[in-house]
């Protein structure tokens, strides 16, 4: 009988080495251009010291997929804030910095025009100077060389976003293999009254709705209005910045809580209607009683 060899899962990263990090760093890698809060920024790519200490560090146990609404934002700050403040954010500035950071501009320009060809670019100022840089006693400053804080703080939740999308697939496998979900219409009921996980590219395509259907009408070979527009959210999201969407729609600021409210009543009214056209059950009515918490604790009901 064979027998079967039991591996450890490979983890996404390797444990974080303050000692291994260098005092000198490199000049980042621009990865894309994102625009975030009406400006735009250049998005670095993390080296394996800063990916290691995000993960291993900033995240370490954290349970990604549960994180929503305000507790997601407030990590993720939290997060982005302290990386700043670790060796692998930190860089001994060295007389040809300048020389480097004057080059990014040009591979901002140069990256427009590979992604986004209709779009008129224009460079930025050239001169590599920064308000966002940082430098403390010890003749460190934050490794923003070029790049603002924005840029980084996009390529720190990239990190952060991709490691909950890979969380979250480990946890759909195991549901399937335990056998599936124990009431099938559980995920119906779950988008009917908002509490679906609403992701990046849910709020891009509702907020794009018009772009992309636009965008749609130009494309061939697809015959399927519905075909159509999959395939234009498709090639849009992949040129957008998923971060800063995944940012976005883990924030409560936009949330309509009163509608939010009236799906409950909604959801309640259909469950009551399905229990009637399955006809297993003799007419009855049926009541809800709604309680609040407020923020001092105390309950609050309404019908």
């Amino acid at each position: 009988m064979a027998r079967t060899k039991n591996t450890k899962p490979k983890e996404m990263f390797k444990p974080y080495d303050p000692d291994g990090v260098p005092g000198i760093m490199p000049f980042p890698e621009l990865a894309h251009g994102a625009t975030t809060k009406g400006e735009e920024a250049a998005v670095p790519k993390v080296n394996k010291h800063q990916c290691s200490w995000i993960l291993d560090i900033g995240v370490c146990d954290a349970d990604l997929p549960s994180l929503k609404g305000k507790a997601a934002s407030d990590f993720y700050d939290r997060v982005k804030n302290n990386a700043f403040n670790s060796k692998a954010f930190q860089h001994t500035v060295q007389p040809q910095d300048r020389d480097e950071e004057a080059c990014l501009p040009a591979l901002v320009v140069a990256w427009k025009q590979k992604h986004w060809a209709k779009k008129q670019t224009t460079a930025a100022d050239g001169d590599g100077d920064s308000s966002d840089e940082e430098e403390d006693e010890g003749g460190h400053r934050g490794l923003l060389r070029g790049y603002s804080k924005a840029g980084w703080r996009l390529a720190i939740q990239k990190v952060i976003s991709n490691k909950r999308t890979a969380e979250r697939a480990k946890c759909k496998t195991k549901q399937d293999d335990a056998g599936g979900e124990a009431n099938p219409e559980a995920p119906a009921l779950s988008k009917l009254l908002g509490l679906a996980a609403y992701t990046g590219r849910d709020k891009f395509r509702d907020d794009c709705h018009d772009v992309i259907h636009e965008y749609s009408k130009t494309l061939a070979g697809i015959s399927n209005a519905g075909g159509k527009f999959r395939k234009a959210e498709a090639v849009l999201w992949a040129k957008e910045d998923q971060a800063s969407w995944e940012a976005a729609a883990a924030a409560e600021d936009d949330v309509d809580w009163a509608e939010r409210q009236k799906l409950v009543a909604s959801g309640f009214k259909h469950m009551v209607d399905r229990l009637h056209a399955s006809r297993k059950f003799r007419p009855f009515v049926a009541t809800m009683l709604m309680a609040w918490l407020s923020e001092e604790g105390q309950v609050h009901f309404e019908w």
